[in-house]
């Protein structure tokens, strides 16, 4: 698509000061994460950079730190790298459209239930320390930046949920682990038992640039 949307045409109003801004396209409730750079912005839409337009879905949250809480959009025009965004009302911006119909207040606190959690997630997604959230199958529902620059784990591998074995063996097939061959397996098996044990015992692990790095499982 390359017809621009009114919705960002020279004739709309921009913002002063809120241009050039580092930006975050959320998407999949928090799970997929998106870095990009705010060209314009204006009360009805935006302009964003992407390096990459691969995964973007039709709707998604845009978040802006510092500048409050993720707006939803809907992509209404891409070229290149950029893309072209339409903010959409809280009510009709869910990726999941309910099979009946719900009353306000039960919209409203859904709304308001998953701002929330896009916003633990993008904080999450700030820190230095490297997170993962699994659900009771042992499934990455959520995989921070600073774990996947730990571990130089894809985003396409990040974003599919792969299970907690998929990342121990990824650190594996990368020699990441500071382990003896012969024992590489048995370490692996072992940090899984742990973690589906509950095990909260920190234990150190040596990665094989010789960094020492604290791993520690925190049951919810």
């Amino acid at each position: 698509m390359h017809q621009r949307c009114p919705t960002m045409s020279e004739q709309d109003p921009i913002v002063s000061g809120r241009t050039l801004l580092a930006a975050k396209i959320i998407s999949n409730y928090g799970q997929s994460s998106i870095d990009c750079v705010v060209r314009r912005i204006s009360d009805r839409g935006a302009t964003v950079a992407v390096e990459s337009q691969l995964g973007i879905p039709k709707h998604f949250q845009l978040l802006i730190p510092g500048e409050g809480p993720p707006r939803a959009c809907k992509l209404v025009w891409q070229s290149g790298k950029e893309l072209g965004l339409e903010f959409e009302e809280p009510e009709s911006a869910t990726e999941e459209k309910p099979a009946a119909p719900v009353r306000p207040s039960e919209r409203g606190a859904d709304a308001l239930m998953r701002g929330m959690m896009l916003t633990l997630r993008a904080a999450l997604d700030e820190i230095e320390t490297g997170v993962v959230l699994l659900d009771s199958d042992l499934r990455a529902q959520f995989i921070n930046r600073a774990f996947r620059k730990m571990w130089a784990l894809p985003d396409q591998v990040a974003d599919s949920k792969p299970a907690f074995v998929a990342l121990m063996y990824h650190g594996r097939d990368t020699n990441a682990y500071e382990v003896a061959a012969e024992t590489l397996d048995s370490y692996v098996f072992e940090r899984i038992r742990l973690v589906r044990a509950g095990d909260t015992t920190p234990r150190d692990l040596r990665r094989s640039n010789g960094e020492v790095i604290r791993i520690r499982a925190m049951p919810s």
